[in-house]
């Protein structure tokens, strides 16, 4: 199953990778992708998804720095 990012989810993806500090190959490297697959969603390019595996990998970054996904959202967690 994929959580599907809204409209806005390449500048979530990007205010989360900021926020972790990651260049795109780190935060690649943490989602299991390609840096040239970070970028294209960076850009609003394709639909950005998260595998559950990705989306348990980001929780985990973003609470061991005492956040939460859902406040990078724009309306909290999309529809999947």
């Amino acid at each position: 199953m994929a959580r599907r990012f809204d409209a806005q989810g390449g500048n979530a993806l990007k205010q989360i990778r900021d926020f972790l500090d990651l260049s795109q190959d780190g935060f690649a490297a943490l989602l299991g992708t390609t840096k040239n697959t970070v970028a294209r969603r960076e850009r609003g390019e394709g639909e950005p998804m998260l595998t559950l595996s990705q989306w348990l990998r980001l929780q985990k970054a973003l609470s061991d720095k005492g956040r939460q996904i859902e406040e990078f959202l724009p309306d909290g967690l999309p529809d999947s």
